[in-house]
C-alpha cells in the first residue's frame, strides 16, 4: 500500500519539482517536505488541503491513495477511473464546470484516456482563443 509520503513524493516528481520547489509552493520549509517524504512526520489537515491544491488532486487521494481514490471523472452513472496526470484531471474538472460543456460531459465520462487527452488539448486551444478575443479591441 502506498503511503501519503510516497504519494507526495510521486506527485512532486511528476511535476518535476525539487523538495525545495514544493516547499516554496506549499509555504513550508524544505526540511518539512523532506520529513513528510521520509515519513518522519505527517502533514496536518491544513497541509493536506494546501498540498491537494498545489498538486491539483483531491485531498482524499493524498490521504487514502489506492484505486478507490484515484482521480475519477464523475458522470450521472457513477465514476470512471482514469490514469491521467493531476494537471489533466484539473482541466477536465474545469471543463465540466463550463456551461457549454455540461451537456456532453456525461459521454466523456466513458471515453478512453487518449480521447480525453485530445479533448484537453482542444480545450487549451479554445481557452487561448477566448482569452485572445477578450484582449482584442472591439470593432467600431
Amino acid at each position: 500500500m502506498t503511503t501519503i509520503a510516497k504519494r507526495i513524493r510521486e506527485l512532486r516528481k511528476q511535476k518535476g519539482w525539487t523538495q525545495k520547489d514544493l516547499a516554496y509552493k506549499s509555504h513550508v520549509s524544505p526540511q518539512v517536505v523532506s520529513n513528510w517524504e521520509r515519513e518522519y512526520s505527517t502533514p496536518d489537515t491544513d497541509d493536506i488541503a494546501n498540498l491537494a491544491q498545489v498538486f491539483a488532486v483531491p485531498a482524499d487521494y493524498l490521504l487514502l491513495g489506492g484505486e478507490r481514490s484515484l482521480p475519477t471523472i464523475p458522470s450521472d452513472e457513477g465514476t470512471h477511473v482514469v490514469n491521467l496526470a493531476p494537471e489533466e484531471m484539473a482541466i477536465l474538472q474545469e471543463m465540466r464546470k463550463h456551461q457549454g460543456f455540461q451537456a456532453f460531459f456525461h459521454d466523456l465520462s466513458l471515453a478512453p484516456e487518449d480521447k480525453l487527452r485530445k479533448l484537453i488539448r482542444m480545450w487549451d486551444i479554445i481557452k487561448e482563443d477566448i482569452e485572445n478575443d477578450k484582449d482584442e479591441e472591439p470593432d467600431q
